[in-house]
């Protein structure tokens, strides 16, 4: 647990039962004096680590799948896989994401808008390879992180994940999303709809598009020549 800010007794409460539990449960401390900075964090975490599978776990993530370490570790092992990520679902039951594409407005979550997550079968929700995996819920391997030198001091508050999961791919590594392990995000709905992108945020997408390894007439992984890559609905271009 890498353990940033914290002020609640009781969180340290729980870090010292947690311990004393299992002993390969370890707390270890990054203050931050400035904004939270996700790479950083990520980062220290990892160096004081020793498994060769890395799970970055935000702390507002609940997992509700049995067997779902399992899966992930068996994909994650597989030859040529370096990430692997889940299918995040809101509080409300609705999906948040099965991957992310990277268009010219930014980031957009594959999926976010379908129905509940339990209306569509398992055996029908097919792995599928993403340019990009939320890292609220991603396993990676430590030999593929450290190759790309693990998340890049360039990007800060956000974008360290997906920028990972590019460089990944330019790797010839694949990032893929398993749709039949849902894990509950809890974090309020944001709002949608279309606003002015900020500096920042343009500045993020040129970052991010500047680790895209597709080539420059090449479509996302997730999407194909004739998918609409602004439409999070995955709608075909006329």
């Amino acid at each position: 647990v890498v353990e940033n800010g914290s002020q609640d007794p009781t969180t340290f409460s729980y870090y010292a039962q947690a311990e004393e539990a299992d002993e390969r449960v370890h707390t270890v401390f990054l203050q931050q004096d400035a904004d939270f900075d996700e790479v950083r964090l990520v980062n220290f975490g990892v160096s004081r680590t020793k498994g060769e599978l890395l799970l970055l776990l935000h702390n507002d993530v609940e997992l509700i799948d049995d067997g779902w370490m399992e899966r992930m570790v068996s994909l994650c092992l597989r030859e040529g896989t370096a990430a692997v990520g889940l299918r995040l679902v809101r509080p409300d039951g609705t999906v948040e994401s099965c991957g992310e594409s990277l268009s010219p407005e930014g980031r957009v979550l594959l999926d976010q808008y379908r129905l509940a997550h339990d209306v569509i079968e398992p055996a029908r929700a097919l792995l599928h390879g993403v340019a990009m995996a939320s890292g609220a819920c991603l396993m990676v391997r430590r030999s593929a992180f450290e190759q790309v030198g693990g998340l890049s001091s360039a990007f800060s508050r956000e974008g360290g994940v997906a920028d990972l999961c590019l460089r990944l791919w330019g790797e010839g590594l694949r990032v893929v999303v398993d749709p039949q392990v849902s894990a509950i995000h809890h974090r309020s709905l944001a709002a949608t709809g279309a606003r002015p992108l900020t500096t920042s945020e343009l500045r993020l997408i040129g970052r991010l598009w500047e680790s895209w390894p597709f080539g420059d007439d090449a479509c996302d992984p997730a999407l194909g020549p004739n998918v609409d890559a602004l439409s999070p609905y995955r709608t075909l271009t006329v």
